[in-house]
């Protein structure tokens, strides 16, 4: 249950760093469009680093936790002569992997670090415009929206855990 609940605290924090706070300000998407506000920026910056920091390295983790059980397991499945941990063909673990490697694309790719970089912006914190990095942008938003749909793959496990609940709840109230 606690795990469930991390999930969608993860998945809100997610949603409110990419898709709400970035137009709070009256922009079209960009942390700094139509807005010097820095509390906004400021918000976005702390979310993203949530993400990163909590909800990344955790599924890291926990992608090498696994993996390494089946390693010393010998538990393996080929595809195409290539042998995989057998743990990623098990539930939505594939969906999981997916999801990590898009928040590590994110983080490569993450504007706000890029332009930190970037002498010409020292006075314009956590900003997301800056410099030459639109290409880069666009490869952040491509990863961005996989992370997204990953996350609402996921999601659809806790539809079958609510189902798995409302059912334990019938049978308690019928006894």
């Amino acid at each position: 249950l606690i795990g469930k609940i991390w999930f969608l605290l993860t998945l809100l924090i997610f949603i409110l760093g990419q898709a709400i706070l970035p137009r709070l300000s009256g922009g079209s998407g960009a942390a700094d469009e139509g807005s010097d506000d820095l509390t906004v920026r400021v918000a976005i910056f702390i979310c993203r680093c949530f993400i990163y920091a909590c909800s990344m390295l955790s599924l890291i983790s926990s992608h090498v936790r696994h993996a390494l059980m089946d390693v010393n397991r010998k538990r393996f499945v080929s595809v195409y002569n290539f042998r995989f941990p057998a743990y990623m063909f098990e539930g939505q673990a594939l969906a999981s992997l997916f999801l990590t490697f898009s928040l590590v694309g994110m983080f490569i790719f993450e504007p706000i670090l890029q332009c930190s970089a970037d002498q010409a912006n020292r006075d314009r914190l956590f900003t997301e415009r800056c410099g030459q990095i639109e290409d880069e942008l666009v490869v952040y938003s491509f990863f961005s929206l996989c992370a997204m749909l990953s996350y609402f793959v996921l999601l659809t496990d806790l539809s079958v855990f609510s189902t798995q609940v409302s059912a334990y709840v019938l049978i308690l109230h019928r006894v």
